[in-house]
């Protein structure tokens, strides 16, 4: 049988306890704040189940009614390279958009980044919630970045995929361990499948250009530092392409500079968090390539939401990294089964 690799029960804590050990586990590096649902007793009724599927990772969650919101100093938290596809299997979900508020039940498909924040409130409900790695997916990052902020991604998906994980919730605790690569597999192969390429065609690739902008991304990923000249001159002759060709390329990805930059952009963000006080931020920053402080902070502030001696501050006082998160992002071949002290120092 399938064993889940996290394990989280509020039921392990006092009642006093049982939501604020919620909110510390869920809220993904305090991006999120939340609140108990009005009129809601002191017990707060929380089990959260995750099993690795190879690079997939499913959530299965109950819990009773709470509101969340992002906090105003950080809006996203490093490492979480994710959509996340959610479907209330009882209860449901009303997010708040610019376009108004959305409600999430049935059938109903919500998908959005995770690591992400967003405000809205969840009734009592049964939750299944799947995480999709962005390495799995090339050439469709840019459909699935597009239902991510589409208000509406249900004319983006098939309402087979609803019926499949359903059934998958019901199917993996009693599946065998050695069955585990099929299933992630097929769960890969019936997302892509379910994906509606109506309207949408124009933004997928094909298999030749997948593997081109894999390559490159390597090339890009591998260099980053400051002493290696990244600028589309350069990769198009390491590349062997054309100037016009390396464009087109990485056209989904918002173009090759926009690309570079906030590759760049996130590896200070995460040297910035791993490093503290012990190095300025300026000096990572150079590392980096980024060699005037006002524009770095500027395209800083506009990636993240915060400057980078806020996150440096930020970080020593709140950022903790829950196992919860820590299985999300790294992935863990150990068993993470609630203790009721989660929180890594």
């Amino acid at each position: 049988m399938v064993q889940p690799v996290y394990v989280f029960d509020s039921n392990k804590y006092s009642e006093e306890e049982q939501f604020s050990s919620f909110c510390k586990e869920i809220s993904l590096g305090d991006i999120y704040s939340l609140a108990r649902a009005p009129g809601d007793q002191k017990r707060f009724h929380a089990n959260v189940v995750g099993y690795d599927l190879g690079t997939l990772k499913v959530v299965v969650s109950q819990s009773e009614a709470f509101r969340f919101s992002p906090q105003p100093r950080l809006g996203r938290l490093p490492g979480f390279d994710f959509w996340l596809i959610l479907l209330r299997l009882t209860g449901h979900a009303t997010i708040d958009g610019p376009h108004g508020q959305m409600r999430y039940e049935g059938k109903r498909l919500e998908i959005r980044k995770a690591g992400v924040a967003q405000s809205g409130e969840v009734s009592v409900n049964t939750t299944v919630g799947v995480y999709l790695p962005r390495n799995q997916f090339s050439g469709m990052e840019a459909v699935l970045d597009q239902l991510a902020h589409n208000p509406n991604p249900d004319d983006g998906l098939h309402p087979l995929l609803s019926n499949y994980l359903s059934a998958l919730v019901t199917v993996l605790p009693d599946a065998a361990q050695k069955e585990i690569f099929m299933i992630a597999e097929t769960t890969i192969s019936m997302i892509r499948s379910c994906i509606s390429v109506r309207e949408r065609g124009q933004l997928l690739q094909t298999p030749l250009t997948v593997a081109r902008l894999e390559v490159a991304k390597r090339l890009i990923s591998s260099n980053l530092t400051s002493s290696v000249d990244l600028t589309p001159e350069t990769l198009s002759s390491k590349l062997n392409m054309s100037r016009r060709q390396l464009y087109k390329l990485f056209e989904s990805e918002g173009g090759v500079e926009h690309y570079v930059r906030s590759r760049r952009l996130n590896a200070c963000y995460e040297s910035i968090i791993k490093a503290g006080h012990l190095r300025p931020s300026s000096a990572i920053a150079e590392e980096y390539g980024f060699h005037d402080a006002p524009t770095f902070s500027r395209q800083f502030r506009l990636q993240f939401g915060c400057s980078p001696s806020e996150l440096k501050q930020f970080s020593k006082e709140r950022l903790q990294e829950t196992a919860f998160s820590r299985w999300l992002r790294k992935g863990s071949s150990s068993d993470l089964r609630d203790t009721g002290t989660d929180t890594l120092e």
